[in-house]
């Protein structure tokens, strides 16, 4: 499942990238459904971080074991 989070993050942010690049992001001055993608990038990117400090603190009490 880290593949695909990572994949998703990955897709989320070129979608955001381009649509910041196309001027899509922002519609009479109020966010488009097109900013979910950044958040949704976010999202990824904090579970991934959470996943890899979880197994990380695991594998050191593993060693400590």
């Amino acid at each position: 499942y880290v593949c695909l989070f990572a994949v998703a993050l990955a897709v989320n942010a070129a979608s955001g990238v381009m649509a910041i690049a196309g001027g899509e992001l922002l519609e009479d001055g109020l966010l488009t459904f097109r900013f979910l993608n950044l958040a949704i990038t976010l999202m990824f990117a904090a579970l991934l971080a959470a996943i890899g400090i979880k197994r990380r603190r695991a594998r050191r009490e593993e060693d400590e074991a």
